[in-house]
């Protein structure tokens, strides 16, 4: 992979990891998780009269359904359910081994024996975080884990779709359209199990707070990055792109301590390090033998 489109798969996952801050914020402003997804949708879908339309109504039900309702929509269930920040963005990472499994299933993109290893190394990492802290009262909650395994596996199948997709059509353009796609049926859930969104908006505890939070996650998470994620599908095996986003849960630990102040341990340190030593014995080879052949 290119220096230039690592330092993207980088960039998106600060921003996605950054996200799940976001969310928190959100949610201790007032905002309920579903209205909270909801909104941030429809900031992105008033768009859509000045963008075409990518692909067909089949493949944008799907995707708005996968990344938006499921990705997104189930993550930040996940954090309403009390799964903090930092635990959340690590067990969302699942997602890279999902993703690899289901491409060498649907597309025969057979993973290479240091992506095995990688990847093997990396989930111990996260099975060392999620399992040390226990699951259950006073550790991590289950019904938390089970809403963010759920959106990692949804992630994984919609990596699939925009891999599938994302060759003939613009990245912003998908991401615009899944938005419009999500924003309604999450509105009319919202409203369902929520009450009101008038009444809501109107009862918000810190309205700025909110709106920061929205703002962010429309246009940083959902326009910026899901457009950039699909632009790098686009371009290279799902495999290859899929581990980048292991480095969401660095990100994520490390925003959640200093602007959540969760605390974590050293066997938290090492979980995280286990991670890092999996994406690169995942990726930087790669470079090597690509430097390698240039001379």
């Amino acid at each position: 992979m290119p220096i230039g489109d690592l330092l993207l798969g980088v960039l998106v996952a600060f921003i996605w990891a950054a996200n799940f801050v976001a969310v928190r914020f959100g949610l201790d402003a007032g905002l309920s998780p579903l209205l909270l997804t909801a909104l941030r949708f429809l900031v992105v879908a008033t768009l859509t009269p000045f963008v075409p339309r990518p692909c067909g109504w089949g493949p944008l039900l799907a995707l708005g359904g996968l990344i938006g309702l499921g990705q997104f929509g189930l993550s930040t269930l996940a954090v309403a359910a009390g799964l903090s920040p930092g635990i959340a963005s690590l067990a969302m990472q699942m997602q890279a081994f999902f993703t690899i499994g289901l491409a060498a299933f649907v597309f025969g993109e057979h993973p290479s024996r240091r992506n095995l290893m990688g990847s093997a190394v990396a989930g111990l990492g996260i099975a060392l975080l999620a399992l040390g802290r226990g699951v259950g009262p006073g550790g991590v909650p289950l019904v938390g884990l089970v809403l963010i395994l759920a959106a990692a596996l949804s992630w994984a199948a919609g990596n699939l779709l925009l891999r599938r997709i994302g060759r003939s059509s613009h990245p912003l353009a998908i991401a615009i359209w899944m938005a419009a796609v999500a924003a309604l049926p999450l509105l009319v859930s919202s409203w369902g199990l929520e009450g009101s969104p008038i009444r809501a908006l109107a009862a918000l505890k810190m309205p700025a707070i909110a709106a920061a939070a929205i703002a962010y996650s429309a246009i940083g998470s959902t326009l910026a990055a899901t457009g950039i994620w699909a632009w790098l599908l686009s371009r290279h095996p799902a495999g290859r792109v899929a581990p980048l986003s292991l480095l969401v849960s660095i990100f994520g630990m490390s925003l959640s301590a200093v602007l959540l102040d969760e605390r974590f341990g050293p066997r938290d340190l090492l979980a995280a390090l286990l991670v890092l030593a999996g994406l690169g014995c995942s990726l930087i080879p790669g470079w090597q033998r690509r430097k390698e052949a240039a001379f």
